[in-house]
């Protein structure tokens, strides 16, 4: 699969996308929960798959963080 970017309402989105998708089709993305970070600070100067948003609620279990976070509000 090719990479391609998708425009939301919320942020633009490099991934790959089937070859039968063309410019102005509706798609759905998914995001994987294992591949998301969470930062204080913005990086990379064009903004592709960076979401702001607040986090809400934080607790750590066992060797690990999970956060909630507020998006898009």
């Amino acid at each position: 699969m090719d990479l391609g970017v998708v425009e939301a309402p919320r942020g633009r989105f490099v991934c790959p996308l089937p070859p039968e998708c063309s410019t102005g089709a509706k798609v759905t993305v998914a995001i994987r929960p294992e591949f998301l970070d969470v930062s204080s600070m913005v990086e990379g100067r064009d903004r592709l798959n960076i979401m702001e948003g607040t986090v809400v609620r934080s607790d750590f279990i066992g060797d690990a963080l999970f956060c909630q976070v507020l998006w898009g509000e």
